[in-house]
């Protein structure tokens, strides 16, 4: 678990990293639209994967606590994609694979790309005492996040991405941000 703090309040990243001699375990999950996919995680962390292809790499798909304009701080998706090739992006969608019909989160079909880097993020809610509540609860979040890539030649990169948020995870999150707002 790895914490990141800039302009957001706090930010927490949930993946494994990919040590090649790490046992990696198969999870062969349904999604919406695409049938029967193979999630991987590593054995000893049990965390996802970072997904990639020939062109695009997720770098980042994670929970987030931001400032809203008001000061309030509100709770998001982030997600960062790293591009390897110079071939226009002509847009980047990302949708929520594990309902019965996808759901998208992301439709940007005018990508900012700044020095291979794709930045993108989801507004999910204020933080209030519901959703505190909710993100203490003991369950696990896992989403199943399908990241559809066009570009300019025609090629189309389709990434299957797993996200586990624990609640350990969570509650270090909120941890971490009352910390920062103190200090501020």
């Amino acid at each position: 678990m790895k914490f990141i703090v800039s302009n957001l309040i706090a930010f927490i990243l949930m993946f494994a990293s990919t040590v090649s001699n790490a046992e990696i375990v198969e999870f062969n999950l349904p999604t919406a639209a695409d049938g029967d996919v193979i999630f991987k995680v590593n054995k000893d962390s049990r965390l996802p994967i970072p997904v990639s292809d020939e062109r695009c790499e997720v770098l980042v798909a994670g929970l987030a606590i931001t400032k809203e304009k008001n000061g309030r701080p509100q709770l998001e998706w982030q997600y960062t994609l790293k591009f390897n090739t110079d071939v226009a992006v002509e847009s980047i969608i990302i949708e929520d694979e594990k309902s019965d019909n996808l759901v998208t989160s992301i439709h940007d079909d005018d990508p900012e790309i700044s020095n291979g880097l794709w930045n993108g993020k989801e507004h999910f809610t204020e933080l209030t005492k519901d959703i505190f509540d909710l993100m203490y609860k003991e369950d696990t979040w896992l989403l199943l996040q399908r990241i559809t890539v066009q570009y300019e030649d025609g090629f189309e990169s389709k990434l299957h991405q797993m996200i586990i948020q624990t609640q350990k995870s969570r509650h270090d999150l909120i941890t971490r941000t009352a910390d920062i707002m103190k200090s501020r």
